[in-house]
């Protein structure tokens, strides 16, 4: 679905959204959305918030809360954009707050890698919308990577871990890192013609358990991807 399918006017806007996919292109696409579609100039006007953040903490969403309480100036209503790899669930939890009790006059528009990284408190309060590239095709050779990883047998996916995380052993690099290859992952699960939808199913489960898991603060990327090596099927 296009954005331009959701909404012809701001009175129409549903009062937040989560747009998945890579954030260059998101971020282009809905900044057209808003321009040519709703007519809205974003240079220079006071109604516009647009943040980017590799790991959005709760101090960044106390000042998003904190400005989302004025009223806007040039507009109908207030527009927020907040792009981040990364969201903390005690960001996600401030944020939920505000989404919980939306004013008439503000939307907001959360881009991410996966919604899958989002609480699922949060992703209830939003219209989630994918941008994902259906041919799984990501930066750094991660379709290869996935590809490679589900041929492997288990022992070989652990060496592939630890090869991985060692890769990717910056700390904020490696959540971001690693997000992106999980996104492969299911998105290549999702193509395959070798499994059924009870299997996909049951795969993606394991998938998006790694997902949620692997946004903790603390959380050892190693031990979630070595979980994932030894859960999925060969195939």
């Amino acid at each position: 679905m296009e954005l331009r399918e959701i909404a012809k006017n701001i009175k129409d806007l549903h009062h937040c959204y989560c747009l998945e996919g890579k954030r260059d292109f998101v971020l282009n696409s809905l900044f057209d959305f808003f321009e040519k579609d709703l007519n809205l100039k974003r240079q220079g006007n006071p109604d516009f918030w647009i943040g980017e953040f590799d790991i959005l903490g709760i101090d960044d969403v106390r000042t998003v809360i904190e400005a989302q309480r004025q009223k806007p100036v040039m507009e109908e209503c207030r527009m927020f954009v907040i792009a981040a790899y990364e969201i903390t669930k005690e960001a996600q939890n401030a944020l939920l707050k505000v989404l919980e009790e939306p004013s008439s006059f503000t939307k907001f528009f959360i881009i991410v890698d996966s919604a899958q990284g989002l609480l699922p408190t949060v992703r209830s309060r939003a219209y989630i919308l994918s941008f994902l590239p259906q041919d799984g095709i990501y930066e750094n050779g991660f379709r290869d990577k996935a590809r490679d990883f589900l041929s492997f047998i288990p022992a070989k996916r652990i060496k592939f871990v630890k090869k991985l995380s060692e890769d990717i052993s910056d700390g904020k690099e490696a959540k971001i890192q690693a997000t992106r290859f999980l996104n492969a992952l299911e998105l290549c699960v999702r193509n395959s013609k070798d499994l059924s939808e009870k299997e996909k199913f049951e795969v993606l489960r394991h998938v998006a358990f790694a997902e949620k898991y692997s946004q903790d603060r603390g959380a050892v990327l190693k031990q979630i991807l070595e979980h994932v090596a030894v859960s999925l099927p060969v195939f």
